[in-house]
């Protein structure tokens, strides 16, 4: 009996990720050393990869996790140059291990996302990216659709009498600019939380004169 050739031709598993912070950087390790047959492409709208770790750049900025537990089991780090390292520390820490991974090559930068709908039809995701630069749009259809964003980028600040006359220098610590100097200025901190905590040790130092203020309740 004459077996009839297969009309079925095996396509790549087409797999688009939003983010690439540490989830990012888990799922690219994982899928590209677990699974065979994937199409493999990872948007962040950062510049560079690290998520909250390239983000956040306020002064003092910490891990407060203890550095050995804060890190890939497949990627230990022996070098870390204290129980809970600084920010810059860790995003060099991420940028290396996607380098000596290779994970970088599927990396696209400046893009976010601005859709992601499936179609019940087709079985597939329509995925809308957005260049934060020149805004161009561009559509991608993908088998499987991951969402590895964090939840700490959407700040905000608080409603505060007077805030839209102030003359000064408003920031956030979540998007501190890295030029931002605050020597020999007076500084009002708005918040006690971890953030406001590191930031407010981290000025101290007869660079400013800093006041810790609580926001009501």
């Amino acid at each position: 009996m004459d077996l009839i050739p297969s009309a079925f031709v095996a396509r790549p598993l087409k797999i688009v990720v939003i983010g690439a912070g540490i989830s990012g950087i888990q799922f690219a390790h994982d899928a590209t050393t677990s699974l065979s047959g994937i199409d493999l492409e990872i948007y962040d709208r950062n510049p560079s990869l690290g998520g909250t770790w390239y983000e956040n750049r306020y002064p003092g900025c910490t891990c407060d996790v203890p550095s050995h537990t804060y890190q890939f089991n497949w990627a230990p780090n022996p070098s870390w140059s204290s129980l809970y390292p600084p920010a810059p520390e860790i995003h060099k820490y991420l940028e290396d291990v996607a380098d000596r991974h290779n994970l970088r090559r599927f990396m696209t930068f400046n893009t976010e996302c601005v859709l992601a709908q499936w179609n019940e039809d087709s079985s597939k995701w329509k995925v809308v990216l957005c260049n934060v630069v020149s805004r161009e749009k561009k559509t991608v259809f993908a088998d499987v659709f991951v969402y590895a964003v964090g939840r700490l980028n959407n700040y905000k600040f608080p409603k505060i009498e007077g805030q839209k006359t102030f003359r000064g220098v408003q920031v956030h610590t979540a998007n501190w600019p890295a030029d931002m100097t605050v020597k020999d200025k007076r500084v009002i901190v708005v918040g006690n939380g971890a953030s406001a905590i590191q930031c407010v040790a981290a000025l101290q130092p007869g660079e400013s004169q800093s006041h810790p203020a609580d926001t009501p309740r």
